[in-house]
């Protein structure tokens, strides 16, 4: 394998996402920026990989393999010319009929990624690339992956929830005596579906503890009362989404996905 760094394209707090190239075809590398990082850090790494590493589908980004470059944790991962929703969709609003593309696309992503018994639990404007003028996504970042069969307790501290709490499902906040399970995965991209619509999430708070309690409890506006230009249809389906309970949400992405193509 003849690998080669070219630039940086994205920081955070814990790594560091090249732009590489190896024997002709492009790649990203995403380095952990401490040799010596956290259990929880290294547990997120490799649950990346593993979840990911045998997944072939055009939506999602899979792991090529992981090694140590400079001594530091790194996974080689396809490379997907595209940018993030957030960037695409809420920094600058796109037409209603671009916005229902790409949330049929996120729907039929999810749906893969279910029917192999995942729920990848980190839903995000960030964590689901896009290409408009190639009609693409790419869902990203399974490192709080889990298995549907897998209970994690989470013992109601909000800053120890997983996740981004502004797209995190009330079952997933350790509040409630309930099995976290696809569903979950639904609130969050009705949480996303609802930012792209609106350029805002349905929930702010001034701290953590705020935004769960709104999760748990608020009803947010609707898209159409935010922008009247939204159909009526559209907003049943993100507030269907947003249900407190999920058992009043879709019950699978193939119906959400269905409902999706005949607004589109």
């Amino acid at each position: 394998m003849n690998l080669k760094t070219s630039k940086l394209i994205f920081e955070s707090e814990s790594s560091l996402l090249y732009k590489g190239n190896e024997d002709g075809k492009d790649v990203i590398i995403k380095l952990l920026k401490d040799a010596s990082p956290s259990a929880d850090l290294l547990l997120k790494f490799h649950n990346e990989y593993e979840y990911t590493k045998d997944l072939n589908h055009d939506k999602i980004r899979s792991a090529i393999r992981k090694e140590k470059i400079d001594n530091k944790y790194a996974l080689i991962l396809e490379y997907f010319d595209g940018a993030s929703v957030g960037d695409t969709f809420i920094k600058e609003r796109q037409p209603l009929k671009q916005v229902l593309k790409a949330a049929v696309l996120i729907a039929e992503a999810l749906g893969y990624v279910h029917q192999l018994k995942i729920i990848h639990k980190d839903i995000t404007k960030d964590n689901v690339l896009i290409n408009l003028d190639k009609n693409a996504i790419n869902i990203i970042d399974f490192g709080l992956s889990t298995k549907v069969d897998i209970r994690k307790v989470n013992m109601g501290n909000p800053d120890a929830i997983d996740g981004n709490l502004f797209y995190v499902a009330p079952e997933q906040m350790g509040r409630m005596n309930r099995k976290v399970d696809y569903r979950a995965d639904l609130y969050s991209f009705g949480v996303l579906f609802y930012e792209m619509l609106t350029g805002k999430l349905p929930f702010l708070g001034e701290d953590s503890l705020e935004i769960v309690h709104k999760h748990m409890t608020e009803v947010p506006p609707r898209p159409s009362e935010i922008d009247p230009s939204i159909p009526e249809i559209v907003s049943d389906i993100v507030m269907i989404l947003l249900s407190k309970n999920a058992e009043n949400r879709y019950q699978s992405s193939i119906g959400l996905k269905k409902d999706l193509e005949k607004c589109y």
